[in-house]
């Protein structure tokens, strides 16, 4: 239960969540995952909610008039994939560290490999074939 407001006596109610830090706070105390708050929240969650951002990556003019690209973005989603593929990367480390798995720090630091590899914007990977 939780007082209303600050004054002594207030009246309570439930609390709604199960922490008292909000999401932003709460990634930012998990360390590395928490690095990853703006392309993996902030950028996203612009395309969720309605916000001039997400619209604007969207817009395009042709012959004088504005309206909305039915194309695809490419790069949107790459960079989406890239996010994810970074938060399964520092997941597996928070439980490599935590659980002591054996073996884990050698596949880890291949898979780190495979990321740049990958993601890196020199890599043949990401260009058009």
């Amino acid at each position: 239960m939780i007082p209303v407001c600050d004054h002594v006596g207030a009246e309570v109610r439930l609390r709604h969540t199960w922490s008292k830090l909000d999401f932003v706070a709460m990634a930012k105390k998990t360390g590395a995952l928490g690095t990853l708050i703006v392309p993996g929240y902030y950028l996203p969650l612009r395309h969720a909610h309605a916000t001039f951002g997400g619209l604007s990556e969207r817009l395009e003019i042709v012959d004088g008039h504005m309206g909305v690209s039915p194309d695809p973005q490419p790069e949107l989603a790459d960079r989406s994939l890239m996010t994810a593929h970074n938060c399964m990367l520092v997941t597996l480390e928070v439980q490599k560290d935590y659980f002591k798995i054996d073996g884990l720090s050698e596949t880890l630091q291949s898979c780190c490999k495979d990321w740049v590899r990958v993601w890196s914007p020199e890599s043949s990977l990401l260009k058009d074939l």
